[in-house]
């Protein structure tokens, strides 16, 4: 009985579940990074409000 078969089917077996391995934790590296210029532009903006709130107030 020939294994060769066998090799290449756990050969493409394996090949796909790497790329679905890469291909999921590209997607979680590129969520997290577009959540923290989120979070960075909301943590700008609160700063912001509270100045221009404390200037209004001294006035």
């Amino acid at each position: 009985m020939n294994i060769l078969p066998f090799v290449l089917f756990g050969f493409i077996c394996a090949s796909i579940v790497v790329f679905i391995f890469i291909s999921v934790s590209f997607l979680v590296v590129a969520s997290s990074s577009n959540k923290d210029q989120e979070n960075k532009d909301q943590i700008q903006w609160i700063n912001e409000y509270k100045d221009k709130k404390l200037r209004e107030k001294g006035t």
